[in-house]
């Protein structure tokens, strides 16, 4: 069957179309842009701000795993944390010899398994005991020291480091880097923190030599930047203007 012109003009459209739709991926989505862009006020080193969920959960998720991602020194009590891009974070900054100590409500044991990871990755983890001291250790606070262009910086409100706290619920997040704010936060949490016991559990299951190798060899070619799930939500979403390098 021979085609006419206008056929070969709707097939090399529809080629070219199909070329152009191909999905890209992020190379780069760095937690510097984040910092930038969402926290800081132009002309000021004050930051003072104010998100809600679940309109701004894609927003809060990236700037706790930016800050997460970029200080020196990490300290909080939170009542449940389950979220896995940001454990997978936390884990990573604490492989990078980043400092964590965070205060989980024993609650948690029985809500999710997933800040379990945690432990089994040595970061350290301390239990509130409510049956000697409250029912429940309902603070949900994040204190990052050291933070490059903010310094220090503290994130609270009412909403749970979940799922559903990010992006079902109304809820409130708010960042600030007042001295003496983070100063009341970081006295709160030392109080709290003597509540508690240390939860310590054993790596999960070992892994064989070769899978190690290959491990090693990954971490080696590709250094831990944002998560790959926030990372390819995030170039696709309303925040694909902060992905600063993109690959096909």
């Amino acid at each position: 069957m021979k085609c006419g012109t206008k056929g070969v003009s709707k097939i090399s459209l529809l080629a070219s179309f199909l070329f152009l739709y191909v999905p890209i991926q992020p190379a780069a989505f760095t937690q510097e842009a984040v910092i930038e862009n969402f926290l800081i006020k132009k002309g000021s080193d004050e930051v003072d701000k104010v998100f809600f969920c679940p309109g701004q959960g894609e927003t809060i998720e990236s700037i706790i795993i930016a800050l997460i991602l970029s200080a020196q020194k990490i300290h909080g009590a939170l009542y449940l944390l389950s979220q896995k891009t940001i454990i997978e974070a936390l884990i990573a900054a604490h492989k990078k010899g980043i400092e964590i100590q965070l205060v989980i409500d024993n609650g948690a044991l029985s809500n999710t398994g997933n800040f379990l990871f945690l432990p089994r990755a040595g970061v350290p983890i301390f239990l509130f005991d409510g049956t000697r001291f409250a029912p429940l250790m309902h603070n949900k606070f994040l204190i990052f020291k050291n933070v490059p262009k903010v310094g220090d910086v503290v994130v609270s409100g009412s909403m749970n480091f979940t799922q559903s706290g990010l992006f079902s619920n109304a809820e409130n997040f708010t960042v600030r880097n007042k001295s003496e704010i983070i100063a009341q936060y970081a006295r709160q949490f030392h109080d709290l923190i003597g509540k508690c016991d240390r939860l310590i559990l054993s790596p999960t299951k070992p892994q064989t030599k070769r899978k190690r190798t290959r491990q090693e060899h990954q971490d080696q070619e590709e250094p831990y930047d944002i998560p790959d799930h926030i990372a390819k939500k995030l170039a696709t979403g309303k925040m694909a203007r902060y992905v600063t390098q993109i690959k096909k």
